[in-house]
């Protein structure tokens, strides 16, 4: 990709993921963590997104109704709340991607709250974006504070998983390259109760 391409890319990566250096909270496609849940379901979905979906909670009776999803109940902690823009087909919950930049997007995109405050933004996007994401990451936060390197077995063989971890104004970032699957890396934007949360019951930063 030539330097002006990866410049523009990085440039609209920071518009979706918060702005530029100077904005101090983590936010993403307008919400931003410790926000409400009444303030997030209040405001328009981000540009982009499938025109059929609206914010779908784990808490919400059609969301239960539906059973297995990426938005059931039984997968989260009890007390948390994730949320999505989501299209609801009876039993089928599909979450809406997030135009990111370029030809990349934000897929699985999910706001968990904690006590009724956004305290999590997680989402996918292709390996292809590492350069992209990374770069816009550390050029709002600064270096990583943190790298840490995996190996695990797949089923191509051994595969080095790097997680870099950035510390910012009411909590941290992390990118993990690769994630599940292992065509996709993660980023999440994780609140100062999360954190606190993650400490306590071990619950990884990232997919793995």
């Amino acid at each position: 990709m030539r330097l002006t391409s990866v410049l523009a890319t990085a440039t609209a990566v920071a518009m979706a993921i918060g702005g530029g250096a100077a904005a101090a909270p983590l936010a993403f496609g307008g919400a931003t963590i410790g926000m409400s849940l009444s303030a997030w379901r209040a405001l328009a979905p981000p540009d982009g997104v499938d025109p059929t979906a609206r914010p779908a909670c784990s808490s919400d009776t059609r969301v239960v109704a539906a059973g297995s999803s990426a938005l059931s109940p039984a997968l989260l902690p009890g007390g948390e709340v994730a949320c999505a823009y989501a299209s609801v087909y009876g039993r089928t919950v599909l979450i809406s991607a997030a135009p990111l930049a370029g030809r990349y997007v934000a897929d699985d995109l999910r706001f968990v709250f904690a006590e009724g405050r956004l305290d999590e933004i997680d989402f996918r996007t292709s390996v292809d974006a590492y350069n992209v994401v990374e770069a816009q990451l550390s050029a709002r936060y600064g270096p990583p504070t943190a790298t840490t390197r995996v190996w695990a077995q797949t089923a191509i063989g051994r595969l080095a998983r790097v997680q870099q971890t950035w510390s910012a104004s009411g909590g941290t970032v992390t990118l993990t390259d690769p994630a599940k699957p292992l065509s996709d890396l993660q980023v999440r934007l994780i609140g100062t109760r999360g954190g606190a949360r993650h400490a306590t019951t071990g619950r990884p930063a990232a997919v793995g």
